[in-house]
């Protein structure tokens, strides 16, 4: 785009420490087919490389003081010039044709917000493990994920953009609630399934995947907000299936111990011996048992945030 051209579209990308992904997601965004693009990435307090790169590539940004993705995305559509903002995130690779297909519904009149398909870094799939990381979105979900998403700047502007109750380091569920809001606000909102997004995969870890756990209890908010959302809850009052198991276990377990202090092992080991009988033949016994165990684990943890934010928001979600 020429110095002084205006721009269709602004894509507006907030970061936090990742130099190496932001260089490749820039390069994505110079290989696009679309010529009159404002590219804002937001600064996250980042202490890595991040400023050289950006005062190199001569990029637009902004720095921040250290306030959450939330935070960084809302000062970002805030300062961009477009009618049209786009959102991806730092970990993200857009094929060249994904701003022309994503924004095209909006230029067309036919929709208010499009959201994009978004698929695992082929290049990657030797990261993919039981706690890997990564997003996978091939269809209109209802979460409304700010790794492939765009919206008339109209809209953002009679909304206010991001609720302000999602602002903070490790926060979850921002974008679901605003896709909801403008929803229920009575804007129309389409997939583009041809705006495709490759997603970084980050390599299975078990402590980080449990670690990450925590920030997870804020999604109670949406439902805070918008009780609508509560039907994509598992029966919904249940974050995931497992969590009704859990839930349902558990005074089970307690009876048991009353009733002999070594009932509740037993039933554990009754447990574990029917998961390796279902799961015959699909690797080694100890890593099975290993796998279950750490399943178990994840499920107790998350039940445990739920509740704990069930209390806070009041609002309850398992």
């Amino acid at each position: 785009m020429s110095p002084d051209a205006l721009p269709s579209v602004s894509v507006v990308i907030a970061t936090h420490g990742r130099a190496a992904l932001l260089v490749e997601l820039l390069d994505a965004l110079d290989a696009q087919t679309r010529a009159d693009v404002e590219v804002l990435v937001v600064d996250d307090d980042s202490h890595d490389d991040t400023p050289e790169v950006l005062a190199e590539r001569g990029t637009r940004s902004i720095r921040v003081a250290r306030g959450g993705p939330a935070r960084a995305r809302q000062v970002g559509w805030r300062a961009a010039t477009a009618p049209i903002i786009a959102f991806t995130d730092d970990d993200c690779v857009p094929t060249p044709g994904w701003l022309d297909a994503l924004v095209a519904p909006i230029e067309r009149g036919d929709a208010d917000v499009v959201q994009g398909r978004t698929l695992p870094r082929p290049d990657q799939a030797d990261r993919a493990g039981p706690w890997s990381r990564t997003q996978l979105v091939e269809a209109e979900n209802g979460f409304y994920q700010t790794c492939n998403i765009a919206y008339a700047r109209s809209v953002l502007e009679a909304l206010d953009g991001f609720h302000p109750s999602f602002v903070g380091p490790n926060t979850s569920g921002e974008d679901a609630e605003l896709g909801w809001r403008a929803r229920e606000a009575g804007y129309r909102t389409t997939f583009a399934e041809d705006a495709l997004v490759h997603h970084a995969v980050w390599p299975s870890s078990y402590r980080a995947y449990l670690r990450d756990r925590r920030r997870w209890g804020m999604v109670i908010q949406v439902i805070r907000y918008h009780p609508q959302t509560r039907a994509l809850a598992h029966r919904r009052w249940f974050y995931r299936p497992s969590h009704l198991r859990v839930v349902a276990a558990l005074p089970v377990i307690v009876g048991a111990g009353i009733v002999r202090w070594w009932a509740p092992l037993a039933l554990l080991v009754a447990l574990f011996a029917a998961d390796l009988v279902r799961t015959r033949g699909r690797g080694p016994v100890r890593r099975r048992l290993l796998h279950l165990a750490q399943v178990l684990v994840v499920d107790v943890v998350e039940v445990a945030v739920f509740a704990t934010s069930s209390v806070r928001y009041r609002t309850l979600l398992l």
